[in-house]
């Protein structure tokens, strides 16, 4: 394995570790809400199949804001997306 191959990683499991390693910056309700925020991307990536991270692509996200723009007001939208683009780059 060369250095540039990411090892596989569950969508579910990604997200514990970012929250874990945030958790000491970040006040308890914050972290609240970044999970809730980020188990709706892990059950939509679960009724998706993706089931590795290293699969996404910016069509993947975009089919991700477009489910979520169906249920939420704009304002939570991007609240939604800014939550997730802190996760992407984390990861």
């Amino acid at each position: 394995m060369s250095e540039n191959d990411l090892e596989p990683i569950h969508p579910e499991e990604a997200i514990s570790l970012y929250l874990n390693d945030r958790q000491a910056e970040l006040a308890e309700n914050t972290v609240k809400a970044y999970s809730y925020k980020l188990g709706k991307f892990s059950d939509w990536c679960e009724r998706e199949g993706i089931d590795n991270l290293n699969s996404l692509s910016g069509r993947i996200l975009l089919q991700f804001k477009q489910h979520r723009s169906d249920n939420l007001n704009p304002l939570s939208l991007k609240s939604q997306l800014d939550c997730l683009r802190s996760f992407i780059r984390w990861c």
